[in-house]
């Protein structure tokens, strides 16, 4: 038997849970912020991160026991870092994975990352879709690449026809 409001509420199940912080196992940096999530929904939602964990013996396979402090995993691309996982209880029981912050804004981050939860992609002036393509382009989200790709060339065609249709009319 089928239920076909299943996946929507699985979706607003794991969104309330990472809004509390509950069963978060992870923690991403992105320059200075930090954004609690579920490894299980980043390595479903982006190669980038499914290539991450499972490459990755610590943090993609069997974890340690809870409250053992894990060192900073630092993404492929990314400056090393000597930092440590934050040290409060919550949060020392969660891997870290920082991301790259001169290529992936946390504002465009943040937009996938309520993406991956909601199923809904919010493309407004902020952030700017070029720093979701260059940030969905990081994390191999294929899909929003070609969607950042449109509005951009979209973009680029209103701006031609408001600029360019006017300089051929007067020469």
């Amino acid at each position: 038997m089928e239920f076909p409001h299943h996946s929507r509420q699985l979706l607003r199940g794991l969104r309330d849970q990472r809004r509390q912080g509950f069963l978060c196992d992870c923690t991403v940096l992105v320059g200075s912020c930090r954004f609690l999530a579920h490894r299980a929904v980043l390595a479903s939602c982006s190669p980038f991160f499914h290539m991450f964990y499972s490459e990755q013996p610590l943090l993609g396979g069997k974890l340690g026991p809870p409250g053992t402090s894990r060192p900073l995993a630092t993404a492929p691309g990314t400056p090393s870092s000597t930092s440590a996982c934050p040290s409060s209880s919550t949060a020392s029981a969660m891997a870290a994975v920082s991301i790259n912050g001169e290529i992936v804004t946390p504002p465009a981050f943040g937009l996938l990352l309520d993406f991956m939860y909601e199923g809904t992609l919010r493309l407004t002036a902020h952030p700017p879709p070029e720093d979701v393509l260059a940030a969905a382009s990081y994390l191999h989200m294929n899909d929003i690449v070609r969607v950042c790709k449109r509005r951009l060339q979209g973009r680029g065609l209103a701006e031609a026809d408001s600029t360019g249709g006017r300089g051929e009319e007067d020469g």
